[in-house]
């Protein structure tokens, strides 16, 4: 979402259009939006691989 100036809503009943305007650098963190851990960077459990 870096480069979209203008997003429409994903409802296909809901005609609005919203226009994002950046106005400074925020920083995102998981924790503040959940209570779920994140995993440690290396834990691959849960991860499927196919396999060949």
């Amino acid at each position: 979402m870096t480069t979209d100036v203008e997003i429409a809503c994903p409802d296909p009943h809901c005609k609005s259009r919203l226009k994002i305007v950046r106005t400074g650098l925020r920083t995102f963190r998981h924790a503040e939006v959940t209570v779920v851990p994140l995993p440690p960077p290396n834990d691959t459990e849960g991860i499927r691989v196919a396999k060949e």
